[in-house]
């Protein structure tokens, strides 16, 4: 057993509430009674604490302690450590106790920060080991002074043990891979769900609870929040020094961290100023990384095919923040070569005519394809109605119907017509009931405001699309995209018409590259048409 120096000892407690509230016995606890050396049956003489019992060092005889108590069905902490008074006297005794020793602090109010009122654990058990430091026989050495093994509360059953704080731990592999998961955006309940599955455990079997995982991320966000939206800023800048066009806008708050942010390139505003007419703002996804709301503006262009007209960032969801988030509509351009190769094919695939109507051969010379194929269900559906013609408009019904009916009102003059269902207004396609009155009043032609800009075949900048020799280069090549279109399709219903559609095409071919490249017409030609 370890002398006693005459030295005044220190005294230092993990936990300063333990010092009034747990009576640690020295002189009572160097022997064991039986009923607290007491083990459950499932423990071996080798494995229980013991009086005199040596360790190399105080960890060793911490972990030993450790494993004991998770096979009872509690766990342990540092209590208080005991020194002695000089220059290189150091620690002499370590005490570890019971997870539930102690009584539960008081707290000191106040008023200005909200108080968290957790049921707290500790009950005043006096379950304990005690280890001190031998020297006077050879090297230094731990031994066990003291040990307590009863508990005023019941010990939990080993299924229930290991979601005791002790025992749920995330090793160093288990952080970089969760952190790795948290970057790709997935939720934590995902995160776990894959852990299993690596691991090969049953669910709710690994050594860290979902709450584990929220709170390191939760304390990894606070330690590298900073860093990232530095990083954020820097590539927004970068981005800005190699394209002037590029914009980008940010707010910080009044600690100057990174509030909100928003980006968008040069090529995402000019589709913006398009496509712009329609937008859904999409807040449903959050950046896990920087633990902030991704809003997401999604529109949709002349082919049918989805667009993201913006990109930003935000704090919080809150009226401020979505205020600030829709002033000017910042666009962002995806680059999505899947989008483009449908886009392509969509501009290639063949056109059938089904009414034979010139209002149909003319709206296919001009609309994309996507468009044209909803423009065509209103055409097939309006030689179901009949109009009648009234005082201030026309009635259009079904031919089933003796009632009801929809409102048309027509100024040829002018060229405008509009319809009570309004569809015109929400898809900019014209609906069946107004169809059917142009049909009944000699219109062979759709007139051009009824062929918005955005279901166009036209793919270039807003400035080119308002010069007049542009929009007629193009509509030329629209028109000629038509007759080829149509090429196809009559030549491939017999082997004979193939055979005659090849050898002209061959021969005219052969003409067209004999012909000079006019260097206006190669400019205004769009990059979809280039590749044609």
């Amino acid at each position: 057993m370890m002398s006693e120096d005459a030295g005044q000892m220190l005294v230092m407690y993990d936990d300063p509430s333990d010092q009034r509230s747990l009576s640690l016995d020295e002189t009572s606890s160097t022997q064991e009674s039986p009923d607290e050396a007491r083990l459950s049956l499932e423990t071996t003489a080798d494995s229980v604490p013991y009086i005199g019992q040596r360790f190399a060092t105080h960890d060793a005889a911490y972990e030993f302690y450790s494993e004991y108590a998770k096979r009872c069905g509690f766990s342990i902490r540092r209590h208080r450590t005991e020194g002695k008074d000089g220059v290189g006297k150091g620690l002499t005794r370590r005490y570890f106790v019971c997870h539930r020793a102690g009584n539960t602090p008081v707290k000191t109010l106040n008023d200005s920060k909200p108080q968290r009122n957790r049921k707290s654990s500790r009950c005043g058990c006096q379950a304990y080991l005690r280890i001190s430091k031998v020297t006077d026989l050879g090297p230094a050495e731990w031994r066990v002074t003291g040990f307590v093994n009863h508990h005023n509360h019941e010990l939990l059953e080993p299924n229930q043990v290991r979601f005791l704080p002790a025992y749920r731990t995330i090793s160093d592999a288990d952080k970089n891979r969760i952190l790795m998961f948290a970057k790709t955006g997935i939720s934590v309940q995902q995160m776990m769900r894959l852990m299993e599955l690596e691991k090969c455990v049953e669910p709710g079997y690994l050594p860290f609870t979902e709450k584990d995982v929220r709170n390191l991320l939760q304390s990894f966000r606070k330690s590298d929040q900073e860093d990232e939206s530095i990083d954020l800023l820097r590539m927004c800048r970068n981005n800005k020094d190699k394209d002037p066009n590029f914009k980008f806008e940010y707010t910080l708050d009044s600690n100057n961290r990174l509030d909100n942010i928003a980006w968008s390139y040069a090529s995402s505003v000019q589709s913006y100023e398009i496509y712009g007419d329609a937008v859904v703002f999409d807040t449903t996804h959050r950046l896990t990384v920087f633990d902030m709301p991704l809003g997401i503006w999604v529109g949709v262009n002349n082919y049918g095919m989805p667009c993201f007209f913006g990109c930003v960032l935000l704090r919080e969801e809150n009226s401020r923040s979505f205020s600030w988030a829709l002033k000017v509509a910042v666009a962002v351009d995806f680059k999505d070569q899947a989008a483009e190769q449908q886009t392509m094919q969509q501009n290639l695939q063949n056109i059938c005519l089904k009414t034979g109507a010139p209002m149909e051969s003319h709206a296919a010379s001009v609309l994309t394809p996507f468009a044209f194929s909803k423009l065509q269900e209103q055409l097939v559906l309006a030689a179901h109605y009949a109009s009648f013609q009234m005082d201030d408009g026309f009635l259009v019904r079904h031919h089933t119907k003796l009632e009801g009916g929809r409102k048309v009102y027509w100024v040829p003059r002018e060229g405008i017509i509009s319809c009570s269902c309004h569809q015109f207004e929400f898809s900019g396609i014209l609906c069946r009931h107004a169809l059917r009155v142009l049909s009944t009043g000699n219109c062979f032609q759709i007139p051009d405001r009824y062929l918005p800009l955005r279901w166009r075949r036209i793919s270039t900048s807003p400035a080119k699309l308002h010069q007049s020799s542009s929009s007629d280069h193009m509509e030329r090549i629209q028109l000629f995209q038509s007759m080829v279109s149509t090429l196809v399709t009559e030549s491939a219903k017999s082997k004979e018409r193939l055979d005659i559609a090849t050898e002209q095409v061959s021969i005219l071919l052969s003409r067209i590259r004999e012909q000079p490249v006019a260097s206006q017409g190669a400019r205004d030609i769009s990059p979809i048409h280039r590749n044609l």
